[in-house]
């Protein structure tokens, strides 16, 4: 039950961060875990944008417990 639970918010949250357009990630799962994934693919990224990308990450969490609280309530 917990796994699903996890594979189903990684799917939310990724889908939240790629409908965001400022960045692109993708999935796998392992060992029948849904996860997020990061490939940095460009000479040109630098430090700040992958510290943007993981400021978006934090931000579409954030919303998604927020979500899953008021859902509980």
């Amino acid at each position: 039950m917990k796994r699903k639970y996890i594979s189903e918010l990684n799917r939310k949250l990724l889908a939240a961060v790629n409908e965001n357009g400022r960045a692109f990630m993708t999935h796998s799962v392992v060992g029948g875990l849904f996860i997020i994934r990061c490939a940095v693919g460009s000479t040109l990224t630098e430090e700040r944008h992958v510290d943007d990308l993981w400021k978006l990450i934090q931000e579409k969490a954030a919303d998604l417990v927020k979500e899953t609280v008021a859902i509980a309530e």
